[in-house]
Order: structure tokens, then C-alpha cells, then sequence
């Protein structure tokens, strides 16, 4: 990570050049005639996808990896990745806030959050896969943030080690089942911690929002996390992927029943894929998630 405010300059550089795509937003770049050849022109000036970069997102810096073909990808050129839930997930954060991030990858929505609270609140960000919690780390330092807690573990339904499958080509989607990966990469052993056991032993403060994107491993961390959806009136950002939670071993229906019998319920389903806030019942999304080839997934917030 040599220089870094030298590629930063060069990334902006490469940004403002791009920023006529931004009309287009959702659309693909290489779906607009021209465009195709103007992005691969400012890929090789501005930018080594081969290596790590450093951007801006959402007011923070933060270093990316150029490998990564989902998540970084977004936020190099876009410069915001999951614009509707990020959006809603700043709007619901407020400063002195207790806030769990579950699957925090690179730092997305932890550094929104930290930029937000002003270095007041915790943040406790987890993220077991060592590449990118080293981004994690790195990112919550450039920007000064000392309301972080990056915790290099996973959140399961038991304390002890599991293996964890990388993804070669969406570093957002290792995950704990091999099935869910779009290009298999090898495995890493991780450690793994109950939510309930992490928040007794750091001295049981509140949790205001619970936030978690972990590949189908969500049903795991709620058998591990009663105690916390019992006794804290918090607010749930999920990712509903049906196709992993099975993979796991969880029924979505079943799963989202069991957090509404914690006094949980949906207050909005975020549908990135359509760029759209839906309002259709449950069945009709789960239906829409198991019936598309890539975009499996959707956003719920629950609220008690």
C-alpha cells in the first residue's frame, strides 16, 4: 500500500472521468455504446485491478480490492455499493449507538456508521476471512476511527473453529457451505464465537442495530443469539438468501417466523437487483429470490 494519497488522487482522477455514467446507474457500463472502450481506457490509466486501491466511499477512504469482482468493483467505480440499503442503514444509525456488524467484509457499512456516529457508540465489526480483514483493519485506520472494533471471527451458533469456502470471484460471498460459491477457492479454517458469549463477555452492552450479510449463515447466528434478540429493542438489517440458508440447514420462512416471535417484524424489503423497495408479501419474495440466477438475495429490516 505504497503512496496512498498519490492513489487517491489518481483514483479521483479516474472517478471524475467516469462520472457521466453516473445517469445511467444500474445499467452496466458496457451496456452503454462507447462507454465500454472510455472504462477500459481509465482501467489501465487510473486504476491495477490486480492489486489493492485506495477510494473514496461515502466519505470515507478505504482500500479495495481490485480482484474482486462484486463489492469492490462497485465501489471503485460507483463509488457505493447496495445504494438503497446503505442509504437506509445511515438514515437509522445515530451517534452513541451499540451497533453489531456481522459480516462486516472490507468495512462498508461499518465505516458509514462510524463516519456517522463521530467516533461515538462501538461498532464491533466481524469478519473471519483474513483478506479481507486486513482491509477492514487498514480501513478503519486511515480514517481514524476509534469507535471500531474489528474481531477477526465468525458469528455462529457455537464457539470453536468451522471452515470457511472462498469465493475467487464475489469476495462478499465466502461463506460456510461450499454450495453457495460462484468460483470455488479453497477453504480456511476460521474461529467462531456466539453472538451471545461475544456480548457477555465484553460486559453485555446494549445492541441497538444488528446488522448481518453472511452468506445463509444467519439462521446459525440466531440459535446463538437469544439472549441479545430477547433483551434489547434493536433494529435487524438481514440479507434474505434463501438458496444459502438452506444450504445451512435454515428454512426462511421458519427462520423469519422465529425472529417475529422475538417481537421482530419487516418494516421494508430492499430489492437491489430491481433498485426498488418492495412492499409484496413474503412468499412473493422468497418465490422472486429462488427463481433468480444470481440475484438470490434481498435486504429485510425487522424492527420491534
Amino acid at each position: 500500500m505504497k503512496d496512498p494519497e498519490n492513489k487517491l488522487k489518481r483514483i479521483d482522477i479516474g472517478m471524475k472521468l467516469f462520472n457521466l455514467t453516473k445517469c445511467f446507474r444500474g445499467w452496466g457500463v458496457r451496456k452503454i455504446p462507447g462507454l465500454g472502450r472510455i472504462a477500459d481506457y481509465i482501467n489501465k490509466k487510473y486504476f491495477d485491478f490486480n492489486r489493492v486501491v485506495l477510494t473514496k466511499v461515502l466519505g470515507s477512504k478505504m482500500y479495495v480490492d481490485g480482484r474482486d469482482k462484486s463489492i469492490s468493483g462497485h465501489l471503485i467505480w460507483r463509488g457505493v455499493y447496495e445504494d438503497r440499503s446503505t442509504e437506509i442503514f445511515k438514515d437509522k444509525v445515530r451517534p452513541g449507538m451499540n451497533i453489531v456488524d456481522i459480516g462486516a467484509n472490507i468495512g462498508l457499512y461499518t465505516l458509514l456508521a462510524a463516519r456517522k456516529m463521530k467516533n461515538t457508540g462501538t461498532i464491533f465489526a466481524f469478519e473471519p476471512e483474513p483478506e479481507n480483514y486486513r482491509l477492514l483493519s487498514a480501513n478503519i485506520r486511515i480514517n481514524g476511527y476509534t469507535n471500531v472494533v474489528a474481531i477477526q471471527k465468525g458469528v455462529s451458533n457455537k464457539t470453536g473453529k468451522q471452515k470457511l469456502f472462498k469465493d475467487g470471484i464475489d469476495h462478499g460471498r465466502h461463506s460456510l457451505s461450499e454450495r453457495t460459491n460462484l468460483k470455488r477457492a479453497g477453504a480456511v479454517e476460521i474461529e467462531t464465537v456466539t453472538l451471545d458469549e461475544f456480548i457477555k463477555n465484553t460486559g453485555n452492552p446494549r445492541v441497538d442495530i444488528l446488522k448481518m450479510d453472511i452468506e445463509g449463515a444467519e439462521g446459525l447466528v440466531i440459535e446463538g443469539a437469544d439472549s441479545v434478540l430477547k433483551n434489547n429493542k434493536l433494529v435487524l438489517f438481514m440479507e434474505l438468501f434463501p438458496n444459502a440458508l438452506r444450504h445451512l440447514g435454515s428454512d426462511p420462512v421458519v427462520l423469519l417466523k422465529k425472529l417475529e416471535n422475538y417481537g421482530l417484524k419487516i418494516k421494508i424489503i430492499i430489492d437491489e437487483v430491481d433498485n426498488c423497495v418492495r412492499n409484496e408479501s413474503l412468499e412473493y419474495i422468497i418465490n422472486l429470490c429462488s427463481t433468480r440466477k444470481i440475484g438470490e438475495a434481498v435486504n429485510i429490516i425487522m424492527e420491534k
